[in-house]
């Protein structure tokens, strides 16, 4: 009778990775349940303080299904959800209404910085109607933002004041700020992206047509696989002038 082969690896160590993956899958369990029980509330609707309807909980779910369905956590984040391959779009929001909210508060002086500090952190939501009110300040905030839709970009002050080229952009020691329409640059960037992708996929049919072509021997073959290469040539023509990089004034 043969003796029982010794495992390779002790019994503690099987224990102990059995041990181990089970706690994982608990600790990722426990954090799966407190994303969806302790995610903020979408109100129902947002009203200003003067009790206008500024936009409702179906305005925010239609701004996650177009966030979502276009894939556009590559180009920025919202509320923490993105790639952080583009800028933060919260953080950047949160900035501009800052500032509107500061020049309304009479500048920047410090009583103006507490009062917008004040502002943004106090919880006007009510759970009992789901109705979230903004102050005057983040009223007036939300609407000039709203209305001009733009986006700046600061460069950082370190970067900029090295560069050897920082005369030919600017003066300021703060560093560069650039400003873009949001809407303008999600619309032009997700398009040529996607026409990109189809591009480079007709690119690779045509060159699978073209060693076709070489393969087969019988001229009826070629002159079908020849009669598919025209549309392909077509759409690429097509694609290509809005893949150009216009330069925005």
């Amino acid at each position: 009778m043969q003796a029982k082969r010794k495992l390779l690896i002790s019994k503690g160590w099987m224990q102990g990775v059995v041990i181990v993956g089970l706690c994982g899958f608990l600790l990722l369990g426990i954090l799966a349940y407190r994303t969806y029980t302790d995610e903020p509330p979408i109100p129902s609707k947002v009203l200003g303080s003067g009790g206008q309807l500024l936009f409702t909980g179906d305005d925010v779910i239609a701004g996650q299904e177009v966030f979502l369905k276009n894939g556009l956590m590559e180009y920025g984040s919202i509320f923490g959800h993105g790639a952080y391959l583009g800028p933060d779009s919260t953080a950047d929001y949160l900035h501009r209404a800052a500032r509107i909210s500061d020049e309304r508060y009479d500048g920047s002086s410090d009583s103006a910085r507490q009062q917008t500090v004040a502002d943004f952190k106090a919880n006007r939501y009510d759970p009992s109607s789901g109705v979230l009110t903004y102050s005057p300040a983040q009223t007036d905030a939300f609407k000039t933002d709203h209305e001009r839709r733009i986006t700046y970009y600061r460069a950082p002050a370190t970067a900029c004041n090295s560069c050897s080229l920082k005369f030919n952009c600017t003066d300021s020691d703060e560093g560069r700020l650039l400003e873009t329409r949001s809407g303008t640059w999600i619309e032009s960037e997700l398009r040529r992206f996607h026409r990109g992708i189809s591009l480079a996929l007709l690119v690779l049919a045509t060159l699978i047509l073209v060693a076709e072509i070489f393969r087969f021997a019988h001229p009826h073959d070629r002159e079908a696989l020849v009669g598919l290469l025209l549309p392909l040539g077509l759409a690429q023509l097509k694609l290509l002038p809005s893949l150009k990089f216009q330069r925005q004034t």
